[in-house]
């Protein structure tokens, strides 16, 4: 018999925030701004949705930083 676990929001392991920690330091390092996701929400949203709304909070244009980019920081 096979055990098959399908995780679909990330919330079944637990990786002690690496996730956030990593995605805070690139948003520094790409746009300047310190803990640039404080205030929002990260549970049952993608990658690229919080960054929008990262950039959105701070005024910045939803472009500035091309999502594949800040994937690879």
């Amino acid at each position: 018999m096979k055990l098959v676990l399908f995780d679909i929001d990330g919330t079944l392991p637990t990786s002690g925030a690496a996730g956030s920690d990593a995605m805070r330091m690139a948003f520094t390092e790409l746009c300047g701004v310190a803990d640039g996701f404080a205030g929002i929400n990260m549970s049952g949203k993608t990658d690229a949705a919080i960054l929008r709304e990262a950039l959105s909070n701070h005024r910045m244009d939803e472009t500035a930083v091309p999502v594949e980019l800040f994937y690879e920081r």
